[in-house]
């Protein structure tokens, strides 16, 4: 977003943060802070040496520019290469009303007694206490 608004401008000295700050706010759909995040970012690229900062004006450095513009370039040519040509739709022919079958009831697998595994009452050997009478 940085370089697109220093490119889109063309200013000649380069953009301030709060010129930077307006276009994006301009052009995207962005939170409150993202002063700070642009700050950051600011900070990292001159850091980088990706932008030039002189006095309080960032532009973009020479092999940056030419770098971000090729990029630009190969971006459209792929959307150009991607975009086929749609067929017309074809018009289907509709049937009239009529006598005719209508929809039954199929045969289908309707809700039943399945034969898995359920959490249903067994004649298994628990472990926990019985109430029933003792055997002697």
């Amino acid at each position: 977003m940085i370089y697109e608004a220093i490119l889109t401008t063309r200013a000649r000295k380069g953009l301030s943060r709060q010129s930077i700050s307006n276009y994006i706010k301009e052009n995207y759909d962005v939170s409150k802070t993202h002063n700070f995040y642009l700050r950051t970012s600011l900070a990292r690229l001159v850091e980088e040496e990706c932008l030039i900062q002189d006095k309080q004006h960032f532009a973009l450095d020479s092999e940056e520019r030419q770098r971000y513009r090729a990029l630009k370039k190969r971006r459209l040519n792929k959307k150009k290469k991607s975009a086929k040509k749609k067929k017309a739709p074809t018009k289907r022919k509709t049937k009239g009303k009529g006598k005719g079958k209508g929809k039954g009831k199929g045969k289908g697998k309707g809700k039943g007694k399945g034969k898995g595994k359920g959490k249903g009452k067994g004649k298994g050997k628990g472990k926990g206490k019985g109430k029933g009478k003792k055997k002697n």
